[in-house]
């Protein structure tokens, strides 16, 4: 008797996803705080706006690769690190939305009594 485990799955290249996942801007906003940052030399520091910051702190905008070679000099990090953060969360909200999809899907009416032409019997 064969079954198929976790160990088989990888192998054939099928990707965990974890159960959530969350925005860069969540981490760098644990790390601002850490760090002790006052949002003044956050913004001194990386070079951008005020707006930018709030944007990707609240999650409405991603790291892009400049962001993350900002962030990166800021934390003494790599700028992939950032990027693999955006990348994580990006395919988790794919695979979320695929998940609704699948879920928000009506069931497709029934053929029965149906003849070939389409008309009901």
């Amino acid at each position: 008797m064969t079954t198929t485990g976790a160990a088989d799955e990888r192998e054939a290249g099928a990707e965990r996803m974890p159960a959530e996942a969350f925005h860069p801007g969540e981490y760098l906003a644990d790390e601002i705080a850490e760090w002790h940052f006052t949002p003044k030399n956050v913004l001194r520091l990386l070079g951008w706006t005020a707006e930018e910051l709030a944007d990707v702190l609240d999650g409405r905008a991603d790291i892009t690769p400049k962001r993350s070679a900002d962030l990166a000099r800021m934390f003494g990090v790599s700028a992939g690190f950032w990027l693999r953060l955006q990348a994580m969360f990006d395919r988790w909200k794919a695979h979320q939305s695929a998940l609704y999809a699948v879920v928000l899907t009506p069931p497709a009416a029934s053929t029965a009594g149906t003849r070939a032409d389409g008309r009901e019997e």
